[in-house]
């Protein structure tokens, strides 16, 4: 398949998945904090600087921080698939697909590391 066709394939796919995957990730930031209650982390723990030197701190902070960072590309990631899918130009259309991919393969890192660390807070 050629790149502007796959392109305008992936857009129809990912505008068509966007609302469910969203609310998807806020299930899971939703239940995530209900397994740390479950677990006994009450939020005045969370809110204490020393609860992060532990190893369980340390592992739930840097899981936090990549969640965050994951939010912070969604809105980035479908601003770049909006304007790639308007563009006419062909230099622009190029620099946007760029941007895009590196947008997705670092939005797909992070939820990996999410992922990895979510295995480690469980042995923690």
């Amino acid at each position: 398949m050629p790149a502007d066709e796959a392109t305008k394939t992936l857009g129809v796919i990912g505008r068509s998945i966007q609302t469910t995957m969203r609310y998807s990730l806020y299930l899971a930031i939703a239940t995530g904090l209900l397994l740390l209650l479950i677990r006994g982390i009450t939020p005045t723990r969370l809110v204490d600087p020393i609860f992060y030197t532990t190893r369980f701190g340390t592992f739930l902070l840097s899981k936090i921080i990549f969640v965050l960072l994951i939010l912070a590309l969604l809105p980035l990631h479908s601003r770049l698939g909006e304007k790639l899918h308007m563009t006419n130009d062909r230099a622009t259309y190029i620099r946007l697909r760029r941007n895009i991919l590196l947008v997705g393969w670092a939005s797909l890192g992070f939820t990996i590391l999410v992922a990895l660390l979510g295995a480690l807070l469980r042995l923690s």
